[in-house]
């Protein structure tokens, strides 16, 4: 499996709420720092709660028949709407259940166990992010700015252990 993200991503903390949150109203210096962390941390926090908090498009890849022969569970709900479905390249039909987790049933794999199977799903999601969550990320990202040493680069940084712990509860596969 794998997945590729586009769209216009708008985050789901500003800039100005991770400011006050830090209580830096008005200084500019660290601007493209906590930026950063802002997106760092939805990125981090999508990936460990399974969960969609920005609206986006994704496009969903799988090569491994075994692993969609008997439906395909979408990634990162909430689901909006399925816009394309492939196999091979080639337009499939399909049936859809869930209201907000699609699961999807292919009927070109109900009489094809054939290899070489390219699965090509493009849907796009409604980004929720419930406000608990916005306010333990905003602690997350105030942590991170506090404890960033000397340097602006966040790009080793990672979540807390009760920041991952608390995510448990909003995971969804």
């Amino acid at each position: 499996m794998q997945i590729k993200f586009s769209g216009i991503i708008v985050e789901p903390i500003s800039l100005s709420e991770a400011k006050t949150w830090l209580k830096m109203d008005g200084i500019d210096a660290d601007d493209a720092l906590i930026a950063g962390l802002i997106t760092q941390i939805r990125e981090l926090t999508e990936e460990v709660s399974g969960r969609a908090l920005v609206a986006k498009t994704v496009e969903y890849f799988e090569d491994d028949y075994d692993e969609i022969k008997y439906g395909v569970r979408l990634p990162y709900p909430n689901h909006n709407e399925i816009i394309e479905v492939k196999i091979n390249d080639i337009g499939v039909n399909y049936t859809k259940t869930g209201l907000t987790q699609f699961t999807m049933y292919l009927d070109y794999l109900v009489t094809s166990d054939l290899p070489g199977i390219n699965l090509y799903i493009k849907y796009t999601t409604l980004g929720e992010c419930p406000a608990v969550l916005k306010l333990a990320m905003l602690k997350e990202i105030a942590q991170a700015y506090e404890k960033r040493g000397s340097t602006t680069d966040v790009a080793q940084f990672s979540l807390t252990s009760s920041f991952i712990n608390y995510l448990s509860q909003f995971k969804v596969y």
